[in-house]
């Protein structure tokens, strides 16, 4: 950061063009003998080459070292934890990557035309590239150690144990239906024909959902669909709509006036629990260092006054969600036992946020995560407020500055703007690579505490035991609700009901993640920036961003709602009868159970 950061403010000869690619990509674009696409990919082969030839000396090398710690210790054991380990680091830095990557390419998509074509959307090429990355990884781990050895180091870890057990639950069973619902359907099918054709073999494709709780695993796979749209309709449409209102409803405002506006706006924003903080940095920026210009300040005073304003709200939004909400709430039963504070993976985090002093794996845990979680967090755990204010301050160079400078970037645009948006975009990833690296070591230190201190973190604290009963409590009333709700025993208009709730969900899911754009030349938002006008690019309505595709795929999930609301209004019933009557099941397992 610190050779990039020379770069910019010192220069160098012809800084002015150094985004640019040279002449025979732009005029092949220009001419349209080529798509915005392929000449971006074409012009970043070498680097996408350096970095597959980087990945590829990575494996050689743990491969080698794997050869010669197995030959030194005669074994296994120490050889096969050495590599595991090492690919658990990779698998998370590589993700850390691929995220970078990913937002990178959405943001770009939402900017301006460019020789004369539209910025193209490349987020699902990202995708796909970081899946065939990581199934190439976990090959090469399986070839080097092989699969005994893999399912042994595996069993001894305790970071997969604990994972284990959370995909065990009902949402982690709901999620795979949700995202595999189509491919087990096929499975399905061929399970029934072979079973009519009496074929043999040796168990049937679906052979893991012989025992899972249909009733149960459905619903919340509905609930996980509304959770989905919500996040891709409620916060990354609608957010970038109201912000680009407020851009356009402050221009010719007071800087001073601006600046307050923009501040209890972004913090207003913040408060909400799944708020992205990177877009409202940027939408600060464009703003505040707008009227700024416009009334004749200097461009490098004017982003500091916006990056101080952004950095300013950031910590008060730190402090008053901590003492405000997480420490109002810290005594809470219900509250703490939905954080799953006694658990060994919360516990591992506590165990970081607790100890004394700032060390990395703290501050990266404070600004690697995401921000009214951590900031609420912190308060439930009453740690000292000033230590946080502290241990959140290196935000100011992790995102807040990279993304003021995107933003101020965007409106110093000259009459050839080229350089401007080059730089804004590799300010953008700059704050999305430190974002992410600093979520991939905050997650590796927790994972490395659980591995170090699993047995006590494992041990029932005295203050935790309310929460463990209050969890016992809670899961046997969710086992008897979902028990008298089971799919054996509900009528068959239910179960339809239920059906029909998680295909209009499929489908509603299916059209607003499908690359229809490519297919079919249609998609379900009009693409929107930052930048836009909801004057002239919504014709004035905030509702037009949704085009009919996106209309349809609301209007499945309205109809998964209505049949969902069908199958509570009879659980309702049905409860209300059980309670009427004698008890169908004991409130408290049974004494062999318990003790157990």
């Amino acid at each position: 950061m610190v050779a990039w950061l020379t770069w910019i403010v010192v220069g160098f000869p012809g800084r002015g063009y150094w985004t640019d690619w040279n002449d025979a990509f732009r005029n092949l674009v220009n001419e349209k003998e080529i798509t915005w696409k392929m000449a971006f990919v074409s012009w970043s082969v070498p680097l996408a080459l350096a970095v597959q030839l980087g990945l590829a000396a990575i494996l050689c090398w743990m491969r080698r070292k794997h050869n010669l710690l197995h030959d030194i210790s005669n074994g296994a054991d120490e050889s096969n934890t050495w590599i595991i380990s090492t690919v658990k680091q990779l698998s998370v830095w590589l993700a850390a990557f691929f995220l970078l990557a990913w937002l990178h390419a959405a943001l770009a998509a939402t900017w301006e035309t460019r020789f004369d074509q539209d910025r193209e959307d490349m987020k699902d090429e990202v995708l796909g590239l970081g899946v065939f990355v990581f199934l190439v990884v976990m090959f090469w781990t399986g070839d080097t150690l092989g699969p005994g050895e893999v399912r042994s180091a595996a069993k001894d870890s305790k970071v997969v144990q604990e994972t284990v057990k959370t995909m065990e639950g009902d949402w982690s069973k709901a999620f795979l239906l949700l995202v595999f619902a189509v491919p087990m359907c096929a499975g399905a099918v061929i399970d029934s024909l072979e079973h009519r054709m009496a074929s043999h073999r040796e168990r049937p494709l679906l052979w893991f959902v012989r025992h899972w709780s249909w009733t149960s695993v459905m619903v919340k796979a509905v609930w996980l669909g509304f959770v989905y749209i919500g996040m891709i309709v409620g916060f990354a449409k609608f957010t970038s709509v109201l912000l680009a209102l407020v851009n356009e409803s402050l221009a010719g405002w007071n800087v001073y006036a601006v600046s307050v506006a923009m501040f209890f706006i972004g913090y207003s924003i913040f408060l909400l629990p799944p708020a992205p903080g990177p877009p409202i940095y940027v939408a600060m920026g464009i703003v505040i260092v707008a009227s700024a210009l416009a009334q004749g300040w200097d461009f490098s005073l004017a982003l500091s006054w916006a990056t101080m304003i952004v950095f300013l709200m950031k910590l008060f939004f730190t402090y008053t969600a901590q003492k405000w909400i997480g420490e109002s709430l810290s005594g809470n039963e219900t509250v703490r036992g939905c954080c799953e504070l006694h658990t060994p993976y919360m516990r591992a985090m506590e165990s970081i946020m607790k100890h004394e002093g700032l060390t990395l794996a703290k501050v990266t845990v404070l600004v690697g995560g995401p921000d009214w979680p951590v900031a609420v967090l912190c308060g439930i755990l009453r740690l000292p407020a000033l230590q946080v204010q502290l241990g959140v301050a290196p935000v100011l160079f992790q995102s807040v500055f990279p993304c003021v400078l995107a933003g101020a970037l965007m409106v110093s645009r000259s009459e050839d703007d080229r350089n401007s948006f080059g730089m804004a975009e590799v300010t953008l990833a700059i704050a999305g690579a430190i974002q992410a690296a600093s979520a991939a070591v905050a997650f590796f230190y927790i994972q490395e505490t659980l591995e170090r201190e699993y047995e006590e973190l494992s041990k029932p604290r005295e203050e935790d035991m309310r929460l463990v009963e209050l969890e016992t409590w809670h899961q046997e009333q969710a086992r008897r609700f979902w028990k008298t709700l089971s799919w054996d025993s509900l009528p068959c208009w239910v179960r339809s009901a239920l059906v029909l709730s998680l295909v209009c969900m499929e489908a509603s899911v299916i059209l607003l993640t499908g690359p229809w754009k490519k297919i079919i030349g249609k998609s379900c938002f009009k693409t929107f920036g930052l930048q836009s006008s909801i004057t002239n690019d919504l014709d004035g309505n905030p509702l037009a961003i949704i085009r009919p595709l996106g209309w349809i795929a609301l209007a499945f999930a309205a109809m998964s709602m209505v049949f969902l609301i069908v199958f509570y209004t009879y659980a309702s019933f049905s409860r209300r009868e059980m309670k009427d009557g004698e008890e169908a099941d004991p409130l408290i397992i049974d004494g062999e159970a318990a003790g157990s």
